[in-house]
């Protein structure tokens, strides 16, 4: 496969882990934590305004669901593994979107403190649901964080892609 087309098929990936894949595992996290805590599922709304309405539930498991967006697409993005390089890009994709995720959920918990509201941020959920928790969202979203940014260092990817594209050594 020439160079040209392997730059294409990363890109096609990346377009569909971004805009179709990221956004489906965050709201599936949404929708996973609510029924593990008994509520139900009023309304799924996926693409560009991803959300999803649920019900049965009190503000203290509200702010867990609201947690369960950025939590699943990172939690299973440690988990898995892969070995076959485009599946592996994929994965580090996931992590690379998530570390974006949990830090526009910090300025949110940061900037809140200061006037700065950002709308319809699962962090400002859980503030407004649990305003006691804004230490413990502080203290998961920086593990959350420093996990996310070790994995990825760990699975080195300049030095994996370089091996894909032919110019690095295995």
């Amino acid at each position: 496969m020439t160079d040209a087309k392997r730059g294409a098929m990363l890109l096609l990936l990346g377009l569909f882990t971004a805009v179709l894949l990221y956004p489906a595992l965050h709201e599936g996290g949404h929708i996973l934590v609510t029924l593990l805590l008994g509520g139900r599922i009023r309304e799924v709304r996926l693409g560009a305004a991803a959300s999803v309405l649920c019900g049965g539930l009190r503000h203290g498991k509200l702010a867990a669901v609201a947690f369960g967006g950025v939590g699943l697409p990172l939690v299973l993005a440690m988990l898995f593994r892969p070995k076959h390089f485009p599946l592996w890009y994929v994965v580090q994709l996931v992590k690379g979107i998530s570390v974006l995720a949990i830090l526009l959920s910090l300025i949110s918990l940061i900037g809140c403190k200061y006037g700065v509201i950002v709308e319809n941020d699962d962090i400002m959920n859980v503030v407004r649901l649990w305003p006691e928790g804004r230490g413990i969202c502080l203290v998961l979203l920086c593990t959350g964080l420093l996990l996310s940014v070790g994995s990825i260092c760990a699975a080195r990817p300049v030095q994996r892609v370089g091996e894909y594209f032919g110019i690095a050594k295995k």
